[in-house]
């Protein structure tokens, strides 16, 4: 009795929209997410963006960048960039 219940074929269920729906939801959500990874990633940066113009032009950057990174401040930023780097922020595409 159950194999001849199970066999038959269901009826089909309206939709209305619900699966678009869920769709750009879901969507939505990924764009979100995208942004505030790329936005993080960005204010990590962000001090080590604003001190390189600081940089005398006699000085050597490499010897400054050096210099820099041994500040707490700069360590973590990039801490927080190569952690944004291992989240991979980029978007994937549901459509």
């Amino acid at each position: 009795m159950i194999d001849t219940l199970l066999s038959q074929p269901l009826a089909p269920v309206p939709d209305a929209g619900f699966s678009v729906q869920i769709l750009l939801r879901l969507r939505r959500a990924e764009e979100r997410r995208c942004l505030l990874l790329w936005g993080a990633a960005a204010l990590a940066l962000l001090p080590v963006m604003l001190a390189l113009p600081l940089v005398p032009a006699g000085m050597d950057a490499a010897n400054v960048l050096a210099q820099m990174a041994r500040t707490p401040l700069f360590a973590s930023a990039a801490g927080a960039a190569v952690l944004l780097w291992a989240l991979k922020p980029a978007c994937s595409r549901f459509f």
